[in-house]
Parts: structure tokens; sequence; C-alpha cells
């Protein structure tokens, strides 16, 4: 199992830098390993708060690794959510460009997604 946090995002213009995505790309370098997106859309800082309490997306295309990592999330008091196959990392990894974005250009990106 390899969990993948990564990013590909072109500052200034906050878009994905690289496609297929970064987590595609990384289960086409580890062909034997069955990888889950997860932990990419907050600062590494958030992890390192006592009571980070988010929700954690992942995809990945293994439910034995999905499970894994959904106990890893719970572990660190956060809430896991499968958000389907590893072909939607995609998915998550441009919702970290944009709310990047939001951020750098001075808007609060929660206010966004607040409902």
């Amino acid at each position: 199992m390899l969990i993948d946090c990564t990013n590909c995002i072109v500052q200034g213009e906050w878009t994905l830098g690289t496609t297929p995505s970064m987590a595609e790309r990384v289960a086409e370098l580890a062909p034997a390993a069955h990888v889950v997106k997860a932990f990419n859309l907050c600062d590494e800082s958030v992890w390192k708060r006592d009571d980070p309490a988010k929700l954690v997306p992942m995809c990945g295309d293994d439910p034995a690794a999905l499970e894994t990592v959904s106990g890893l999330v719970e572990d660190i008091g956060c809430t896991p959510a499968d958000a389907g196959p590893l072909s939607r990392s995609v998915i998550l990894e441009a919702t970290t460009a944009f709310v990047v974005g939001l951020a750098v250009g001075g808007f609060d990106p929660r206010e966004a997604i607040d409902m």
C-alpha cells in the first residue's frame, strides 16, 4: 500500500501541472503498490495539530488499502471519505489547486464550500 499525498500545481495559474493525476503517475511507477490518494487537501501543518478533525477524501482501487488508510485517518481523529476509484484522484488534485488559488487570492476557501 502506498499513500499519495502529493499535488502538482502550476503556481500563479493554480491549475494542475500533470495529466494523468499524480496518484495515477505514482501507480504507474509502482505497479505492485496499491495506491490510495489521501491527505492532499490540507497543508502539512494541519496534520500536526492535536485535533485536526477534518474530512479526508480518499481515492483508490484496492478495498483493503482503502480500509487501512481509513483506519489511519480515524486514528488521528479525522473522518475518512471514500471518494471513488483512483481515476477520480485528479478531482482531488484539481480541488487542491482551486483551494490554494482562492487562499493565495486572499479568500477563505472554507466559505466557498460551507453548505
